[in-house]
């Protein structure tokens, strides 16, 4: 009987082959996932910012025209920015750019918001806003996200 020698190299089946690659491109779909810097819900958080901000400033807005143009109290010609809601126990405010003041607006403001908006990233049951208005001396009223994530959230009217 003759032995027929077959030189058989010990290799990688095509199936084998695909699921190494497989393997492969999983891990590194996952690590992108993980350790990217991008947070898709920033973008989410911001838009809520927005709406907050354009709610807010429209409540103060539509209250100075049904009172003959006068501001709610506390918002003057020229204020420097203030924080909406009340401070932090500490006195301080959530807004880096405003004062150590915070103006609470939630009665003035009754009759055209239920409750005044918070920042998608505080407590709901936080009394804290996270917005800010500022009134210019032409009687410009701007309502700030002070918590925006992306860029500068504001609203002037």
């Amino acid at each position: 009987m003759v032995e027929l020698s077959v030189d058989r190299k010990k290799s990688l089946t095509l199936l084998e082959l695909f699921l190494i690659i497989f393997v492969l491109a999983t891990t590194a779909f996952i690590s992108l996932i993980v350790f990217s810097p991008y947070d898709p819900l920033a973008d989410v958080r911001d838009a809520q910012r927005t709406e907050d901000i354009t709610t807010i400033i429209t409540a103060i807005h539509q209250r100075t025209v049904d009172t003959g143009n006068s501001l709610p109290a506390g918002l003057t010609l020229g204020m420097q920015e203030k924080q909406l809601g009340t401070c932090f126990d500490s006195g301080m405010s959530a807004c880096p750019k405003a004062q150590d003041v915070c103006i609470d607006l939630a009665s003035e403001l009754a009759s055209y918001l239920a409750v005044l908006p918070r920042d998608p990233s505080f407590e709901k049951t936080a009394s804290t806003s996270g917005y800010s208005v500022t009134i210019s001396e032409k009687g410009e009223i701007i309502v700030a996200a002070c918590k925006a994530e992306k860029s500068e959230l504001s609203v002037t009217r």
